[in-house]
């Protein structure tokens, strides 16, 4: 259970969203990937801690989003593939990389009324594109009355499910290529602290820069970073 501004040991989620540069639709980070700077202690707690209570058992889950939950999924290895293993529940899995929700790629994925839960990542790869204070209220409004993914919980929440909002990770430098970033998930965990439909995650202190085994490439996780992330939103939602 997910208590109200309580930092809870969660795990690394990230899309293709931190970078500033582009191979194949994917955004990567350049630079030394030697280790996370010294200045930087990624961690959820206070004004960062998950937050939100679940509003019922989770029974089945449904994944929308872009790569950081879309990442090994062929496989079956993906997060959600490991989340729904670990809780022994189905899982409907339609989240795709590159996935933005201005292009409403996110929202086209999401079928009403499948899964208790829904578990979403969103809003990276808009940032990544085009890092702007216009972009970011687009995604979600400084008031959180409106914005792309305030119009998807609400549409998650009127079909009866409830939305866990889940953070992205730290890259494997520590480096962020947008600043905006930090509000994005300032807002989202605001929204899930305000509203009864909607859980926040915080991600950020499970994957940790310079554990080189746990991401696939500078900003997604591997299979065994995955599993990790996976069981540990479990232990979340049990």
């Amino acid at each position: 259970m997910i208590a109200a501004a309580i930092a809870i040991p969660t795990l690394g989620l990230i899309a293709c969203v931190w970078g500033d540069s582009s191979v194949d639709g994917e955004i990567f980070i350049d630079g030394d990937f030697a280790g996370a700077p010294a200045n930087f202690p990624p961690n959820c707690d206070g004004e960062q801690s998950s937050t939100g209570d679940l509003s019922r058992p989770v029974l089945a889950i449904q994944a929308i989003g872009d790569s950081l939950l879309a990442m090994h999924k062929e496989e079956g290895l993906s997060i959600p593939d490991a989340l729904a293993r670990e809780l022994d529940i189905p899982l409907a899995h339609n989240a795709v990389s590159g996935a933005e929700l201005a292009e409403r790629d996110i929202q086209n994925q999401y079928e009403p009324g499948l899964g208790s839960h829904v578990i979403v990542t969103g809003g990276g790869n808009d940032l990544a594109r085009e890092c702007s204070q216009a972009n970011l209220d687009q995604l979600i409004s400084a008031d959180l009355r409106s914005g792309l993914m305030v119009d998807l919980v609400n549409e998650i929440g009127q079909s009866g499910s409830q939305a866990l909002i889940t953070s992205y990770f730290t890259p494997y430098n520590g480096e962020i290529g947008c600043p905006l970033f930090k509000d994005l998930l300032s807002r989202y965990r605001a929204l899930g602290q305000a509203r009864a439909d909607t859980v926040y995650m915080c991600t950020l202190d499970i994957i940790l820069p310079g554990q080189t085994e746990l991401y696939a490439d500078s900003v997604h996780p591997s299979d065994i970073g995955s599993e990790k992330i996976g069981v540990a939103i479990a232990d979340m939602l049990r």
